[in-house]
């Protein structure tokens, strides 16, 4: 279940960030570039759910990768990233957790 949403998130895009953007709440630096305070933004899931720095062989479909190995570490679960951020977190995160489990769960 952690890998379909990793593999293929529900909004690829935070299209619920476009709905409720998100804003900085002081300037802040990222990978060199200045944020000021209150810009608007909207995280990009698809790239952070398939960040080869994070996870290996990002475009393959490896349910595996979130147990660790004698040589890898487990890859992070997606649940965080997957359903929002801080307070724009979706209000239903855990029922919608929970119904995928007990629907993957029934088709096993």
């Amino acid at each position: 279940m952690r890998e379909v949403l990793r593999w293929r998130p529900v909004a690829p895009l935070g299209k619920l960030s476009v709905v409720f953007p998100h804003a900085t709440t002081a300037n802040d630096v990222c990978r060199g570039m200045f944020i000021p305070n209150n810009t608007t933004i909207a995280p990009n899931l698809w790239a952070m759910l398939h960040d080869p720095e994070v996870c290996y062989e990002p475009e393959e479909f490896i349910p595996e990768r979130f147990l660790p190995t004698e040589t890898r570490d487990a890859c992070p679960n997606p649940f965080r990233a997957v359903w929002g951020f801080g307070r724009r977190i979706c209000p239903s995160c855990h029922l919608a957790d929970t119904s995928l489990w007990m629907v993957m769960a029934g088709l096993l």
